[in-house]
């Protein structure tokens, strides 16, 4: 499927369709992709994204907007501007270079990359081999309910912190809560500089630091 004009309605792949949807123009309605289908946005999408599975992925490129939740099990990319929530399901992958204005809920894996921003709460849940991994700014403050941290850009908002937080640089600003259940380590060797943070550090027994 090729765009490059205006579409009113959603787009349903009901019968696990293989192929490619790319979108130069104006889309508007919700879309809801399955395992083999990939959908490409170099201009305007203004709906909510579903995936249902699978890697082919949903690509938000530099340049474009996508203004809409997302849904996914399956991986989607962000180099652009995206409007709206995200929830990554187990299994799932969010990649973020670009604008991301919404929060974040993490259960997958997630990467917010260089010169990546995001907005709004980050809240990691996972309870696997996932982790939510930030190495540009976010905004909103995050809350770690289980899972792992991986930090080496800058979080402003504050920290809460029950599950594994690995700090390798970059900076913490705003209140640190480290709740019982929590794990902080502070390692800059890998990348050498230092960890900063402006604010107040709790440290909850018997969390460890």
């Amino acid at each position: 499927v090729f765009n490059d004009g205006t579409i009113n309605g959603d787009l349903v792949d009901s019968l696990n369709l293989t192929g490619v949807v790319f979108n130069y123009g104006t889309w508007n309605g919700t879309l809801s992709a399955a395992a083999n289908q990939s959908v490409e946005n170099y201009g305007a999408w203004n709906g909510n994204a579903v995936q249902t599975g699978g890697w082919n992925g949903i690509f938000n490129w530099a340049g474009a907007t996508w203004t809409g939740s997302l849904n996914t099990v399956g991986y989607a990319e962000n180099d652009g501007t995206w409007i709206g929530a995200a929830t990554i399901a187990s299994g799932g992958e969010l990649y973020n270079s670009g604008t991301w204005t919404g929060t974040i809920d993490n259960s997958g894996m997630a990467e917010n990359d260089f010169g990546g921003t995001v907005s709004g709460l980050v809240t990691e849940t996972d309870t696997g081999a996932g982790g939510f991994a930030n190495a540009g700014t976010l905004n909103g403050g995050v809350l770690v309910t289980s899972g792992n941290l991986y930090n080496i850009g800058t979080i402003n908002g504050g920290l809460t912190n029950n599950g594994a937080v690995w700090i390798y640089g970059g900076a913490v600003n705003g209140a640190i809560d480290n709740r019982s259940g929590g794990s902080i380590v502070v390692d800059t060797s890998y990348y050498g500089g230092a960890a900063t943070s402006d604010s107040t550090f709790d440290n909850e027994a018997p969390a460890s630091l």
